[in-house]
């Protein structure tokens, strides 16, 4: 067999007296030509648009063959159909049609500058990490592109700008119980509930419940739950005493202590109110994050700069946004109006195409024994009702 991929003819075993043979000669063909729905769908929101305003591009304009704006689309783009790494790109940089929802004007990459480069419009891997690396204020030779997201203080300001009544509650793992929150939302007259994670001080200070909670559990062979709460100050990390809340919980694979940290005083919340009412009942807010987590890879955080696993996590979170939207947007009325990302991309996003870029149009052929036409068409009609968005 020849090893040159563009002319590899795969000679399959035969249907009866008919030859079943392929080849890589297809051209241009996509696999997911349903992400012109979402690209429909940031025509009228303006997620990305907006989104790619809080960077800061430091680089010789003279220079640039993809704008941040494009960066930050192919990288949102590409979580939300499924692809959750940067070495993906490398690959995905081929895509005509990715280029078309990205909006670059020579969706085949013919135009490019290097000769290498040819016939790839997109960015490969390094250029979407250096995205992600610049450090705020500190931009180099080869990081020039920064961000800056202070993003509690801009959703409480709107939120208040709007309902300046309302009570704001920040609710969160442990991996936001930080001095940093903490004391903001304490001078901005915000409460918190976060999650705290266990360590020795704090099994010794509830070693009481945890040992009523075991003869609980011994006596009916069922989990035994019993609430307590204390104030507590990290050895030097927190800058003042906090309300902490503490499960001493026993089940029959053992002790599951659990801790949370709160601004809320005990007039306000008894120990098991707030941690059952308040920090459990997270019902479907839960279920949103865990669609994101699961489908949108905001767990992808795997690098050694904290500021580089935050900005993954906002590519994630305004992939979410975007799917959210053509699920709201596009899918009422259809038997989808609740599918899950997953659910959605397999069947909507993931569509084989062929596409054919001439001087006044790009063409793309969608497969026509696609099963899902119907779903599709009335997310179109739905989407184009919708005015474009103005910023």
């Amino acid at each position: 067999m020849k090893t040159d991929c563009n002319s590899y003819l795969f000679d399959f075993e035969p249907l009866e007296k008919r030859e079943v043979k392929a080849s890589f000669d297809g051209g241009p063909i996509t696999s997911d030509a349903g992400g012109l729905l979402l690209r429909e769908v940031e025509s009228r929101c303006g997620i990305l648009r907006q989104f790619s305003e809080c960077f800061t591009d430091h680089r010789d304009p003279d220079l640039i063959e993809h704008t941040v704006r494009e960066l930050v689309g192919q990288r949102v783009y590409g979580i939300a159909l499924g692809y959750e790494d940067l070495i993906d790109h490398d690959d995905l940089r081929v895509d005509s049609l990715l280029a078309v929802l990205v909006g670059k004007k020579d969706p085949t990459g013919e135009s490019r500058q290097r000769k290498q480069d040819k016939g790839k419009p997109l960015a490969g891997k390094s250029t979407l990490n250096r995205l992600e690396l610049t450090q705020p204020g500190e931009p180099d030779r080869y990081k020039k592109v920064e961000i800056d997201v202070e993003e509690v203080a801009r959703i409480v300001e709107q939120i208040r700008r709007h309902w300046p009544a309302v009570e704001i509650v920040i609710r969160g793992d442990s991996g936001f119980c930080r001095d940093k929150i903490m004391h903001w939302c304490e001078e901005n007259g915000v409460h918190y509930i976060l999650g705290l994670a266990k360590n020795s001080r704090l099994l010794r200070k509830t070693e009481r419940q945890r040992k009523k909670a075991r003869k609980r559990y011994a006596l009916t062979r069922k989990a035994a739950r019993v609430y307590g709460d204390f104030y507590y100050r990290t050895r030097t990390s927190w800058s003042r005493k906090r309300r902490v809340i503490a499960k001493a919980e026993h089940l029959a694979k053992g002790e599951n202590p659990r801790f949370v940290v709160t601004s809320y005083t005990r007039e306000a919340y008894d120990a098991q109110t707030l941690y059952e009412q308040e920090y459990c009942a997270r019902g479907e807010m839960e279920n949103r994050i865990k669609e994101q987590q699961l489908y949108l890879f905001a767990d992808r955080t795997s690098t050694h700069e904290m500021l580089a696993n935050q900005l993954r996590l906002w590519f994630s979170s305004v992939a979410y946004l975007l799917v959210s939207a053509f699920r709201r947007w596009g899918l009422q009325g259809t038997e989808m109006a609740t599918a899950q990302c997953h659910t959605i991309r397999q069947k909507l996003f993931k569509l084989g195409a062929q596409i054919r870029v001439s001087v006044r149009r790009i063409l793309i052929s969608m497969a026509t024994g696609y099963p899902y036409k119907r779903i599709f068409a009335a997310a179109y009609a739905n989407l184009v009702k919708i005015p474009l968005f103005s910023p």
